[in-house]
């Protein structure tokens, strides 16, 4: 064998070498034992998170940041089977599809070390994916540890979300929102003058899908600020969190019985890997909006902002409320 692999071509000699590598790096932690389970195998602070890597069970890698004192998971990976959404939330984003079942470009602003391009990429391989995270290290360890794909349709820009969006100039069917800093949605990724732009990189019948929190006193501010800028917005609710879809002005119009029907053509054109009933089974209409409430702007101070999140953080995470689950 040995003999034979000198004979390779070189192209193919390095091609293997660049393989091996690779394979090492990808398990560079320690395999999963019951030992190390919830306890840190990766630490490292970057410009933006002290950001943690754990299993949280065998095969389950979650990508973490610590705040205060406190970690919250930011995504998890199963790296037995890496298309495989682990996480509710990131399914429950996957009713876009309802809307653009066959999308051409999409946004995800918030790497989540790949969990969900992972999954698109798989199923909608023609589909260009741009992928924007402000944290470099986290783009370095989705790659490393995560298994994050890309390819000439796939690819993570290292930039803030919204300058990417103010200077982008491609068009996008489905954006996803799902930019957390740990606990919280950086301020300037949650006003009415960026959802004008994202409205702006949308195409016509394009959607933009949000995740909030549902039991937040926030939430109902977010969904005010979403009125001001969409006509068309429907909820999908999960434990803890909600799937908020604003649609652009030609975007189709669905509810109960309409949501069933997509997901069933869904799972017969695509076969996804889990059951695309249970998101229908999910929506829930937003309902009466309080026009009183005012919508967050550029202008509403951000240390107020921050102020309302923190508050908001201490009841929903001090008490041991996982809304990642």
């Amino acid at each position: 064998m040995k003999k034979y692999f000198l004979k390779l071509p070189i192209y193919i000699s390095v091609s293997i070498f660049l393989l091996i590598i690779g394979l090492h790096n990808a398990f560079a932690i320690p395999p999963y034992s019951s030992d190390i389970r919830f306890k840190p195998v990766l630490e490292k602070e970057s410009i933006y998170n002290n950001i943690v890597v754990y299993y949280s069970d065998k095969d389950k890698l979650v990508m973490a940041f610590k705040s205060k004192g406190t970690t919250y998971s930011e995504t998890e990976i199963d790296l037995s089977d890496p298309i495989n959404l682990t996480i509710e939330y990131t399914r429950l984003f996957m009713s876009t599809l309802f809307f653009v079942p066959e999308p051409k470009n999409i946004l995800i602003v918030g790497l989540g070390a790949g969990a969900m391009s992972n999954f698109l990429q798989s199923y909608y391989p023609n589909t260009n994916i741009d992928m924007i995270e402000i944290d470099e290290e986290v783009v370095k360890i989705s790659r490393e540890y995560f298994g994050m794909r890309e390819s000439k349709l796939t690819k993570v820009h290292v930039k803030d979300g919204r300058v990417f969006v103010k200077r982008a100039k491609k068009k996008y069917d489905i954006i996803f929102l799902d930019a957390f800093r740990g606990s919280f949605v950086p301020f300037h990724l949650k006003t009415k003058e960026f959802y004008k732009e994202i409205k702006n990189k949308l195409t016509p019948n394009g959607v933009v899908a949000s995740n909030l929190f549902g039991g937040s006193a926030l939430y109902p501010y977010d969904l005010r600020t979403f009125s001001e800028v969409y006509k068309k917005l429907y909820s999908f609710k999960g434990q803890g969190n909600v799937i908020l879809i604003a649609g652009n002005d030609e975007a189709i119009k669905l509810e109960d019985a309409g949501m069933m029907e997509a997901a069933k053509k869904l799972m017969a054109e695509k076969k996804f890997n889990f059951d695309f009933k249970y998101i229908a089974e999910s929506y829930f209409p937003v309902g009466s909006i309080d026009k009183n409430l005012r919508a967050f702007t550029d202008d509403f101070a951000p240390v107020n902002f921050i102020n309302s999140v923190q508050d908001h953080n201490t009841e929903c995470f001090a008490c041991l409320y996982d809304t990642r689950k």
